[in-house]
């Protein structure tokens, strides 16, 4: 202990850091979704892009034009459970590079916790039709989270979830 405090005075803290690796797309599939990957569902509106953020039971939605923070959505660890049985099961295709600037297209990003930040390790883009058509329970899950209102009251010191 005291030469990891003693590295971190003299280093700084980065060298203290652990040396976190990345986790590949079929590890974090294969692994506790709800715990390390971050799910982020995503449209373009008037080209600036809405994006939903899932994790450990909490979720959040940017709004460009409104706000530079995301603000709370209604959402707990039950849903956050049923969106991780509907990744699984999917069997999304390969992933792609790029994100889709299209107004019909819904982007779908898996991100895990790497060395520094959150890191993309799987995109999916296609038209808002297709999503429903051939992974109906994703779209059904993270569909109606780009239209819910976000909870602003919720996140008051001492209010009732």
């Amino acid at each position: 202990m005291r030469a990891l405090i003693l590295m971190a005075v003299c280093c700084g803290t980065a060298a203290a850091q652990p040396n976190v690796k990345l986790p590949t797309l079929k590890e974090a599939l294969a692994g506790d979704i709800v715990a390390k990957v971050k799910v982020r569902w995503s449209k373009v509106v008037d080209g600036k892009r809405v994006q939903v953020n899932i994790l450990g039971g909490e979720a959040d939605r940017l709004e460009p034009w409104l706000s530079e923070k995301p603000g709370p959505l209604k959402y707990d660890l039950n849903k956050n459970r049923a969106l991780e049985k509907a990744l699984k099961a999917a069997k999304l295709p390969a992933p792609q590079k790029y994100l889709s600037e299209a107004m019909t297209d819904r982007s779908l990003e898996l991100l895990a916790d790497g060395p520094k930040e959150f890191e993309v390790i799987g995109r999916w883009s296609m038209p808002d039709k297709t999503w429903a058509k051939k992974y109906p329970a994703l779209f059904e899950l993270l569909e109606p989270m780009l239209k819910q209102q976000v909870d602003t009251f919720g996140t008051m010191p001492g209010a009732p979830k």
